[in-house]
């Protein structure tokens, strides 16, 4: 396969790419350094004498889906190899799908080769094989977070039609591998870049895209901090991690667009306490029992009658017919955690002193984190603050060791619209959990009124979306702060609490 330009196969694929309306592309025998996989340089698609002949089809049109849809000329800018791997996957799913609309075939074609599966393991190169196929795939659906991640930056809309950065633009694949590659990074997953072979077989080593200066030597994945470091200094916020929301004004009931702006940083690392013994296992026993309510129909026991169970019985015996004797009702409750956002404040009001030693803020991180381990869905867990409206912070606390101090203020409206945004990129019934001590507020609002009535718009607008907005409480709440609270909730969508050790209990009454 195919041996000389002029040998017949070779002759088939070249005509088969004029067909795609590439006559300027021409299909030539690898050269020596080329090694096994098909390479794309300039004109030439050059493929190896022993590639499987399907191969070779699918080969040859993403060779000319890349040149329907050229990204612009790279910057220069170097890039660590785990970002290179990472823009790979997505530039190739960007130039398939874009092709696809217009040659369905091929789709089909390129996805026959996809075979990656949860099966394979959580490597790195298994995740980014997994999302790979995610991308072009609908069909398939991949339970694990970084994939899901991958999926919400990469499409515009829930069902995977519209992308995020249909021009392949450098910014926007900057961005994305910045932000996944930070996780791969906080995972410790290792990652050698001489060993690292495209998936699947058909697509190209994407040599031609890097030009020398942005080809580094190829690096391991960081390595963990020294014994004897115990944090390390905050990271800077990119500016392209920045997003901006409205904001809700009650005074002239008015959205006010684009009022809010949100910077997403990175925390920094540090010790973090172990959680009292047991309370791990009594935190996911809580969830456990914090299922769905769901009620059944037609049950032979239960607490209720069945009213049209009922009445088809009476109708079964006055036709002569034998009855169903199925006519009660119960309430069982299901386990569906799908997927869950936690929120925690930390303002400068969470550094206040508990009785019995620590913080606020202390406790509230360890709640984040209990739940982010015993949760069975995906979990994405951030800190918010802020100090004024154009200068809202939320930070990634998934990492381990996550950790960070109280400061600023707390506006949580603009926090709870970009939780829900996260959440619309999740699968499954969708949760948004905020930890805080208190009622919302920031220095550049003097009304006490305005940033309350604003996270209640934001909250209800979640709810509109299909999320369940809740809270849990750290503190003494007075009687005019749980009035707040209700008034942004909904009497029953939040619980107090005053230490760590009462959140199974707190758990099970909020999501009863």
């Amino acid at each position: 396969m195919p041996s000389p330009e002029g040998s017949s196969p070779g002759r088939r694929l070249t005509a088969y790419l004029a067909l795609l309306g590439h006559p300027d592309l021409r299909v030539v025998p690898s050269q020596s350094d080329d090694g096994p996989r098909p390479v794309l340089m300039g004109p030439e698609v050059r493929l190896p004498d022993a590639l499987d002949p399907e191969l070779a089809w699918a080969a040859v049109a993403h060779a000319a889906a890349h040149h329907a849809h050229p990204r612009e000329p790279w910057s220069g800018d170097p890039l660590k190899p785990v970002s290179r791997a990472i823009i790979g996957a997505l530039e190739d799913a960007r130039v398939e799908l874009l092709t696809s609309a217009r040659f369905p075939g091929l789709g089909r074609r390129w996805r026959a080769w996809h075979t990656a599966t949860p099966a394979d393991g959580g490597t790195f190169e298994a995740l980014l094989a997994r999302l790979g196929r995610a991308l072009v795939d609908p069909a398939y659906d991949d339970p694990h977070p970084w994939v899901q991640k991958g999926l919400g930056f990469f499409f515009a809309d829930d069902q995977r039609r519209a992308l995020a950065c249909p021009e392949g633009r450098e910014a926007d694949w900057r961005r994305i591998a910045g932000r996944l590659g930070h996780d791969i990074g906080q995972q410790r997953l290792p990652f050698n870049d001489r060993t690292f072979v495209v998936t699947p077989a058909y697509r190209d080593d994407h040599r031609w895209w890097w030009p020398p200066e942005v080809d580094p030597q190829p690096q391991e994945a960081p390595s963990p901090p020294d014994a004897g470091s115990t944090e390390d200094p905050p990271l800077p916020i990119a500016e392209d991690a920045v997003h901006r929301y409205p904001e809700w004004d009650h005074l002239i009931s008015t959205l006010r667009p684009a009022w809010c702006t949100v910077r997403i940083r990175l925390a920094a690392r540090g010790s973090v306490p172990e959680p009292p013994p047991g309370l791990a296992g009594r935190t996911a026993r809580a969830l456990g029992l914090a299922g769905v309510r769901v009620r059944r129909f037609r049950q032979a026991e239960g607490h209720d009658l069945d009213l049209a169970a009922v009445v088809d019985h009476a109708l079964h015996r006055r036709l002569g017919l034998p009855p169903d004797d199925r006519v009660h009702q119960d309430v069982v409750r299901r386990r569906q955690p799908g997927a869950l956002v936690l929120l925690v404040d930390a303002s400068a009001s969470t550094m206040g002193a508990l009785a019995g030693g620590g913080t606020i803020l202390g406790e509230l991180l360890g709640m984040a984190r209990l739940l982010g381990q015993t949760w069975q869905g995906p979990v994405v867990i951030r800190g918010f603050r802020s100090r004024g409206r154009h200068d809202v912070e939320l930070v990634d606390l998934d990492a381990p060791g996550a950790v960070l101090d109280g400061l600023g203020s707390t506006r949580l409206g603009a926090a709870v619209r970009h939780a829900t945004a996260d959440l619309a990129r999740l699968p499954g019934p969708r949760r948004l959990l905020i930890l805080t001590d208190g009622r919302p507020h920031d220095i550049d609002v003097h009304d006490p009124r305005y940033l309350v009535e604003d996270a209640r718009h934001a909250l209800a607008t979640a709810r509109r979306r299909g999320v369940t907005a809740e809270a849990l409480v750290l503190g003494d709440q007075g009687r005019a702060q749980a009035r707040t609270l209700d008034h942004l909730f909904r009497r029953g969508s939040w619980s107090p609490l005053r230490r760590l050790g009462d959140l199974p209990g707190a758990l099970v009454r909020l999501m009863a």
